[in-house]
């Protein structure tokens, strides 16, 4: 009815289990790819902003996770582990951001 929202249409395959969202993006799916974007983005800009501290930055670590899960599908772990893999990955990456970012700052004092 043309008085009511329009509901933005998902994927009937986002709706899938992690583990055949990963099977399809481990084959080259990636527009399956995007339904884990979809799942995982916000949970992994939390993780990795409570480390770094700045919106920003957390975004570009959570985009750097992203971009390489897309760059080499076939590293992704079995579906079992996949949540600790990813968060891992983004705890990994903001932790190595924060230790460049405080020899930094020690190195522009000096």
């Amino acid at each position: 009815m043309p008085w009511e929202a329009e509901q933005p249409q998902i994927e009937p395959v986002c709706n899938n289990a992690d583990a055949d969202l990963l099977s399809r993006v481990r084959h080259g799916d990636r527009a399956t790819f995007s339904c884990l974007v979809q799942r995982w983005e916000e949970s992994l800009l939390r993780i990795a902003y409570r480390i770094i501290g700045f919106h920003d930055e957390a975004e570009e670590i959570r985009q750097i996770v992203l971009l390489r899960i897309l760059e080499s599908p076939q590293r992704l772990p079995e579906p079992r582990c996949f949540a600790a893999w990813i968060r891992r990955c983004v705890i990994n990456e903001a932790a190595s951001r924060a230790s460049e970012s405080s020899v930094h700052d020690r190195a522009t004092v000096i």
